[in-house]
This record gives structure tokens, C-alpha cells and sequence, in this order.
């Protein structure tokens, strides 16, 4: 068996394997700036920024989309207004704490 590289030495690769360490360091830039966020903050202002590609919302293709480290800082230097612990909720992501316990966030 041969592998053969292309002249410019520059494979074209896919995949979550290739994703992951972009992901990752988009993920440590964002949190470089925003050292007191917690990890959860930090992904779903990945997860909720990241554009959208194939079919509509998360699927097993493109997983949430493409990156977009921009849009990630700039969703947490203006987060939207989260419900302090008490408060009625229907879904974590409304929660300060992002914990939804029988309808109260945590």
C-alpha cells in the first residue's frame, strides 16, 4: 500500500477528527478573554454562534455548524438577560446557572 501527497504537501481531510481542534481553540481564545465564564457558558456560546450548514439546526453531518469565533465573543461581552436562581423557567439556557429543576432555575 502507497499514500501519495499531493505537490503542495497539504492533505484535505474532514471530519470530527479535523473539527475538534479548531473547535478547541476557538473554545480557548473565547475563554481567554472571558476567564471567569464556566466551560457550559463557553459551549453554548459556541453551539448558539456557530453557522448553520446542511439540514436546518444540529445533525450528524455538521454537527452544530461551522465555528464562528467572532460572533462567540461578541454573544458573551452582551449575553442575553438569564433568570437568577428562583426564577420560573421552562429550559436551562434561561438560567443564570443553566439548571432547570422543576421549572425553577438553580
Amino acid at each position: 500500500m502507497s499514500l501519495e501527497k499531493p505537490a503542495s504537501g497539504y492533505e484535505a481531510w474532514n471530519g470530527t477528527s479535523m473539527a475538534t481542534p479548531h473547535v478547541s481553540g476557538v473554545a480557548a481564545l473565547i475563554w481567554s478573554y472571558f476567564p471567569t465564564r464556566i466551560n457550559q457558558q463557553v459551549r453554548d456560546a459556541l453551539e448558539r454562534t456557530a453557522k448553520d450548514l446542511g439540514t436546518a439546526g444540529r445533525d450528524n453531518y455538521y454537527g452544530n455548524g461551522l465555528v464562528q469565533a467572532k460572533a462567540a465573543y461578541d454573544y458573551l461581552a452582551s449575553p442575553p438577560v438569564c433568570k437568577a436562581a428562583g426564577l420560573s423557567c421552562s429550559a436551562a439556557s434561561q438560567c443564570c446557572t443553566n439548571s432547570c429543576v422543576k421549572s425553577r432555575c438553580r
